[in-house]
This record gives C-alpha cells, structure tokens and sequence, in this order.
C-alpha cells in the first residue's frame, strides 16, 4: 500500500492525467534525487509508479540538493527531491519525509557533546552543493572549529570505510546508516534538533501546470 509519500510523488502524473481529458498518460518524467533518498525509499515509490503508468518513461538521476535544484530551473527535471529549505519563488516545495542526520566517526570515539570534542575534525563529504555537508560545517563552526581538510567523496559506503578507520567525521542520514555494510564498524554522534532534522521536499517549477503543450513532465494522452 503506498503511503503519503508514494503518493505525493504519483500525483506528477496524476494531474497530467486530468489535463489530458483522464486518458493513460505517457511520455517521459524526468525526476532527480539526493542519493540517500534514492537508496532509502524510492524502490517501492518508482515501483508503484511503473505499475500504475506502464507508458511512463521513468529517468532518474541523483546528486546534490543544489545542482538538482539548479537543473530544474534549467529544465533538465520535471520533479527534484532535496533537502530543505527552498525558497526561490519560482519553485513549490512539497514536504514528503524528514531524515535524522548522525555523525559518524570511529569506533572508540568518545562521546561528542559538540564538534569540540572531535578528535578528527576532517569533514568526509560531498561535493559543494550539498545540504548535509553544509550542516556539518555548521556543525564545527558553532563550536568554533575549524578544519581545512575535506575530503569530497562519491558514495556513502566509502563515508563510512574511512570515517571507521578514523580518517575523519562524515554525516549521513541514521536510517541510511542502518541499512549500510560497514554500519557495525562506526560510532554515531547525534547532532542538535535543529541541524539533525533534514526535511526532504518534493520540488517542481512553480505555475508550470500539466498539458498537452506545456506538461513540465512530458505526458501526453496516450
């Protein structure tokens, strides 16, 4: 059964479907995504879609919060999943889920009361752009910490490989970090609410309403 999220995503398509006289829809959608909300729920979501829309071309691709946002505005998505907040007024943003975001380091970390107590303030991170490694910036800046290593990664599994062996501090959403090889070989560190808590928000070009000529997501009737 697909809950409010699934559904919230699947309302793309639907309202192409209103605006095409409620005949199938087809074409291609086009939508982009963080990678840890590709990896942690979009399965069963795109899943669903597929079986719902058996015309729809699905295509994603993931990467950072602010090149996907970005690349809607340029017209490269029809749909963009990133983390909050987004204030462009040429953009609506409908939130869909909230993440908890840990800090990870090496096993036999001491506990962390603040970036203070890091024992290796190297960030693993992202590329710029991303909104969790923004946050964990945040993170050492409040406590006056600085650091001029950071060590831009592709993938949340090598995260964790090199923040276990003690090379530096990396943040990653704590349901992502479950489901990960590696996990058991990490400490977690929680961080403040409000840094901690990562809205997720489903995002489209504002006033860009679905029809047979400008459908931002290229359905037409079938």
């Amino acid at each position: 059964m697909l809950g409010d999220y699934a559904q919230r995503l699947l309302t793309l398509a639907d309202e192409a479907r209103a605006a095409v006289t409620g005949r199938q829809p087809r074409g291609q959608l086009r939508l982009g995504s963080m990678e840890s909300t590709a990896a942690i729920h979009l399965a069963p979501v795109l899943a669903a879609f597929h079986a719902r829309y058996p015309e729809v071309r699905l295509e994603l691709k993931t990467g950072a919060s602010g090149p996907l946002l970005s690349s809607l505005l340029d017209g490269d998505f029809d749909g963009v999943l990133v983390c909050g907040p987004v204030t462009d007024p040429r953009l609506q943003a409908t939130p869909v889920y909230c993440e908890e975001l840990v800090v990870v380091a090496e096993k036999n970390h001491p506990p962390m009361r603040s970036a203070a107590d890091a024992h290796a303030p190297s960030l693993l991170a992202f590329a710029p752009g991303c909104a969790y490694r923004h946050r964990l910036e945040a993170w050492l800046e409040r406590s006056g910490v600085s650091t001029d290593r950071i060590v831009e990664m592709s993938s949340y599994h090598t995260m964790i490989g090199c923040a276990a062996s003690g090379m530096g501090l990396a943040l990653i959403p704590r349901r992502l970090l479950a489901c990960l090889p590696g996990a058991q070989a990490v400490s977690i560190h929680a961080l403040p609410p409000d840094l901690a808590q990562a809205e997720t928000l489903l995002v489209r070009r504002h006033g860009l309403l679905a029809s047979d000529d400008r459908c931002p997501h290229r359905l037409v009737a079938g």
